[in-house]
């Protein structure tokens, strides 16, 4: 709408900024690896940068560029579909022991684990009492000389 009103630095600008927006948010809360995350960033940029061109040619109103425009739609809507079928197979989802299904590539998933379910060692139950073996996941110290590395999980008679 902003192309056909005359104003195509607004509607590009506007694109930009959402798209500076997802780059973050893709960076900051997945964790992936170096070639993950640039061929997530590219196939999340493809599609709008994409776009854009195509926008842009149409706008010139002139048979040719608007064919051009046209072509590069698909483009834009295949750069979409691949970047969601990525980010689908990147997020690890994994069910719960109790039913929910977990993003686990997410940092703030693993950050909420203050109980350390999603840890892969779960605590034992052994003749009366709780038994959990060491984990780095579990390595927080609290302040104020609380204990630090392993649960506390021992039945009390």
């Amino acid at each position: 709408c902003l192309i056909q009103d005359g104003s195509p630095w607004a509607a590009w600008t506007a694109v930009v900024v959402f798209q500076a927006v997802s780059s973050i948010l893709l960076r900051l809360d997945l964790s992936l690896g170096r070639v993950e995350h640039r061929l997530s960033q590219f196939l999340l940029l493809g599609g709008p940068v994409l776009a854009c061109i195509a926008g842009a040619e149409w706008a010139m109103y002139q048979r040719a560029t608007q064919m051009t425009g046209l072509l590069l739609l698909p483009g834009c809507y295949l750069s979409h579909t691949f970047f969601l079928f990525l980010f689908l197979q990147l997020c690890h989802a994994e069910r719960q022991p109790g039913g929910a299904i977990l993003p686990m590539a997410f940092r703030s998933i693993l950050y909420l684990d203050v109980f350390g379910w999603l840890a892969k060692n779960p605590p034992h139950f052994s003749g009366g009492s709780f038994e959990r073996s060491y984990s780095p996941l579990h390595a927080v110290t609290a302040v104020g000389g609380m204990h630090s590395g392993y649960a506390d999980c021992v039945e009390r008679d």
